[in-house]
């Protein structure tokens, strides 16, 4: 059985996949993410997805690396992840 690798830090990815299976390692990526370059949401998270899992693909021959990503998009725009606590609090206010 090939080794299944998931490529994220999130605790609720964790969690989710840990619902399908419990035969999985965690390792995070070092992926950078593309910022205010792409307008379509589906695209970015894609990219985003593809980009991490290849970062983390690097270190594991033949395993299933699954790479996930998600965006808030409101009102035709994609919110970013904020830098900073203040740069949270002015995208929701």
């Amino acid at each position: 059985m090939r080794q299944i690798i998931l490529a994220s830090s999130s605790p609720r990815r964790k969690q989710i996949l840990s619902k399908v299976t419990d035969n999985f390692l965690v390792d995070s990526s070092k992926y950078e993410e593309v910022r205010g370059t792409i307008t379509d949401p589906h695209s970015l998270v894609k990219i985003h997805a593809e980009g991490k899992a290849r970062d983390v693909a690097k270190k594991y021959k033949d395993a299933l690396i699954i790479g996930a990503d998600s965006v808030v998009y409101i009102n035709h725009e994609i919110l970013e992840k904020p830098f900073s606590e203040q740069e949270a609090k002015e995208m929701l206010g």
